[in-house]
């Protein structure tokens, strides 16, 4: 009987670490890689650099729901931060062209077959949001799906073999950070400000100091060191 548990736990590992392949990314280099094979150059201005962008916010650790709340006035290309609801939010080396064009750009180029002239139309950009195009901002859901039916598709399609999950994105950059500070200064990870970080993104919560809430903090602190440690095992770092 415990043999065959230990195979059920042994496939159970097995599953998540592929899962994780899938879905998670080692690195903001490992994620450029990816962003370039299924997208097209930065530098054609296309609609792509929307999602481009959304993707790193995403990485950063803004949810879908904040990114498309993001101003130009928010970012700070000079420090190369984002600052949200007082949080700052670094931008990585890799994600400072996707952001800066998603900044500046006057108007994006629609590659959309259906048009007149069969090769697409230029629109100006109008609004004051970092996500936005022909209308003033990209809403959540439109992000969210359309990120993850390109994603779907280079995966099915072999362009790729990963595809996106804004969630588990969210979490590898948290993971990097963690992995890199861990590597460079020697400081351990220290999950239980991931825990409350990930808390203060949610709209229902106990009272903080509550036995529910430091419940809830310690319970999390088992569940994202054992992703963690299952992440580095891997091997997307």
């Amino acid at each position: 009987m415990c043999c065959k548990d230990c195979a059920n736990d042994n496939l159970n590992d097995n599953t998540k670490l592929d899962k994780m392949k899938i879905y998670m990314f080692s690195s903001p280099y490992t994620l450029n890689r990816y962003l370039d094979l299924i997208f097209s150059p930065i530098e054609n201005d296309t609609t792509d650099n929307l999602y481009r962008c959304a993707i790193w916010l995403s990485y950063m650790g803004l949810t879908v729901d904040e990114m498309s709340c993001i101003k130009i006035t928010d970012v700070d290309l000079y420090r190369r931060v984002i600052v949200y609801n007082n949080h700052p939010y670094i931008i990585f080396d890799e994600a400072f062209a996707s952001i800066e064009n998603c900044v500046k750009a006057p108007a994006y180029y629609y590659p959309n077959n259906s048009y007149y002239n069969k090769k697409g139309i230029w629109r100006d950009r109008v609004g004051d949001y970092l996500l936005r195009g022909k209308n003033p901002s990209l809403k959540p859901k439109t992000i969210a799906d359309t990120v993850y039916a390109i994603g779907k598709r280079a995966y099915a399609n072999g362009v790729a073999s990963k595809m996106i999950h804004f969630e588990e994105l969210s979490l590898s950059g948290q993971f990097y950070n963690l992995r890199k500070d861990q590597l460079e200064r020697g400081v351990e990870p220290d999950m239980k400000s991931l825990v409350l970080f990930q808390m203060s993104k949610r709209s229902r919560t106990s009272p903080e100091g509550s036995r529910i809430f430091k419940s809830c903090v310690s319970k999390n602190k088992r569940v994202m060191r054992d992703k963690y440690l299952q992440w580095c095992e891997a091997g997307v770092f």
